[in-house]
């Protein structure tokens, strides 16, 4: 079933940052005016962290607590219904950079690269075996590809591979997170390699999901401060070296143009362009014969003909849904458990002169022979929609190498 789309205007950043990947955000930052004291969501992009506090964003340094020049900016006019007051709670799916948005009952799904919502709808539907009622934080860990998910005094560990809740959860903070805040979590954010912050009441804790305790150090109150503005002092200057810079102290120093180099001419060098032998014109290389180089004109070898181009197969649609289900049934995560039962849609991404991405929506079933199979109760059947990626070799035929996890196709 295909999620309903939010209807929302085209999402922009402010100039300086236009390059970013990220794209959520005012045309114009909102002036820095006091320190933030709490996080309502967080979510990580490259090097950077991004926090929600109230109807704002904020950009900090991943692992720092220094508010970038330019931020805050309002997310009023960029996110449609009531996640344009506030987000409850955000984190960035490692496996593709999908930002992943919740507010009350109900989630939104923003992909950076393409600049659009993908998707939205109740957790409950989009996020099996999370709670129904809304969710209070959220992070999400490259190293165990796996996201943490808060509510009162519990957590969730959610598989983003599988896209589904582990089994066991929900489990006591305390018993998950020994050292942490028992209860009352606000926000969470990666800030490193299976480290994370989480914020409750103007408090901070770090914790290290490796060794399974709370950084030294913490806790501590929690102060995301604008940068502080550097002003030119007596023989210092803060300005890069090939700028210019008003202050007094420097002034004088900048603002002089370099000096055209005098011509002159002395043994071996003239730059006078007056004095004849200084126009010295380079002798033309004579052709040659060598072993391995040849440039006479005259001699056959030296004339090479040009590559081919490679010929690729043609990859007809249904050449490709057979590609695409062969690597299912044999290569796939699930190869020998269950098989493409029918594949009802194709939509086909260039990635590159000899790479394709495949997006697919089929019905699957229990492969015949499986253990599935002999148990007549066990044959499950159902709806997927994944990527699959392909590679023209050098033979001018197509390959499937990578097939995408759970719901990672979009048709």
């Amino acid at each position: 079933m295909k999620l309903p789309t939010p209807k929302m205007p085209t999402l922009k950043l402010p100039a300086a940052i236009a390059t970013a990947v990220l794209t959520i955000g005012a045309a114009s930052g909102v002036a820095h005016a006091e320190p933030i004291s709490s996080v309502d969501g967080a979510f990580a992009l490259g090097e950077h962290t991004y926090l929600f506090d109230d109807a704002e964003l904020h950009r900090v340094s991943t692992g720092a607590e220094v508010i970038h020049d330019g931020w805050p900016v309002a997310i009023t006019s960029a996110l449609p219904g009531s996640f344009a007051e506030n987000v409850d709670a955000a984190f960035t799916n490692p496996r593709n950079g999908r930002i992943h948005l919740f507010r009350g009952r109900r989630s939104l799904v923003f992909d950076p690269a393409s600049n659009r919502v993908l998707g939205g709808g109740p957790i409950a539907y989009a996020y099996p075996g999370v709670w129904r009622n809304g969710i209070d934080a959220a992070v999400a860990v490259k190293k165990n590809g796996k996201a943490y998910l808060f509510k009162g005094d519990e957590y969730i560990r959610f598989d983003l591979a599988r896209f589904r809740a582990d089994r066991g959860y929900p489990k006591k903070i305390s018993a998950g997170f020994p050292g942490a805040f028992a209860s009352g979590i606000e926000g969470a954010a990666a800030c490193g390699d299976g480290i994370i912050e989480l914020f409750s009441g103007g408090q901070c804790i770090r914790f290290d999901l490796n060794r399974g305790c709370v950084a030294a150090g913490f806790p501590r109150a929690v102060s995301f401060a604008p940068a502080p503005k550097l002003v030119c002092s007596e023989g210092i200057c803060v300005k890069p070296a090939d700028e210019i810079c008003n202050s007094p102290f420097c002034a004088a120093k900048r603002q002089k143009k370099a000096k055209k180099a005098q011509p002159i001419c002395r043994e071996g060098i003239c730059t006078i362009p007056t004095h004849a032998h200084g126009k010295k014109k380079a002798k033309k290389a004579a052709p040659s014969c060598e072993a391995g180089i040849c440039t006479r004109p005259e001699h056959g070898h030296a004339k090479k003909k040009p590559q081919q181009p490679r010929r690729r197969a043609p990859l007809a649609e249904a050449s490709l849904r057979t590609l695409v289900k062969g690597f299912y049934e044999s290569e796939g995560e699930w190869a020998g458990t269950y098989a493409i039962a029918q594949i009802e849609k194709v939509r086909t991404v260039k990635l590159g002169d000899d790479r394709i991405r495949v997006h697919v929506a089929y019905d699957y079933c229990a492969a015949p022979g499986s253990k599935r199979w002999a148990k007549r109760s066990n044959r499950r059947t159902g709806k997927d929609c994944r990527y699959f990626d392909l590679v023209c070799g050098r033979d001018g035929q197509w390959k499937v190498t990578r097939m995408g996890g759970y719901r990672s196709g979009t048709v």
